[in-house]
């Protein structure tokens, strides 16, 4: 992770977006995040907690380039040096028993609920579209048939 890490602060200071020291604080901060001692019953957040804090922090820093408010790396120092700001509160210990808060909301879970509205028997482009398949498997076996 620390590779791809520094490989991403080589390429933001190769396009001269950020500083290379300035994203290199950053991902320490990072690490010093995932390692820290927390009192028992707690944890430490998670790298998909990280992923998601890192996003956020990268939303931010876009919205305040596009507003004309400085550059990339400015904000990111100013969330550097400001860490009571509520951003960095996705990345506080949480109880140990709290799932994963970084867990990313899945497109393909609305996608097979859709589908599976669509196939289920109340659904006349369901039926529709069972029959398809049903063709479509019987095409298929013919011609294994007619092959063999």
């Amino acid at each position: 992770m620390r590779e791809v890490l520094q490989l991403r602060a080589r390429a933001f200071a190769t396009m001269e977006l950020v500083d290379f020291g300035v994203m290199t604080k950053l991902h320490d901060r990072y690490y010093g995040l995932l390692r820290q001692t927390v009192p028992d019953r707690m944890r430490t957040p998670t790298i998909n907690e990280v992923r998601r804090f890192d996003r956020e922090l990268m939303k931010q820093a876009l919205k305040w380039k596009s507003e004309g408010n400085g550059e990339l790396g400015d904000c990111l120092e100013y969330y550097l040096d400001s860490p009571a700001a509520g951003l960095w509160k996705l990345l506080e210990p949480v109880p140990e028993n709290l799932p994963d808060q970084g867990q990313e909301k899945s497109a393909d879970s609305k996608r097979d609920r859709k589908l599976d509205h669509l196939m289920s028997s109340e659904s006349r482009r369901g039926r529709r579209l069972r029959m398809g398949r049903r063709t479509q498997k019987l095409k298929l076996l013919r011609r294994r048939r007619r092959t063999a």
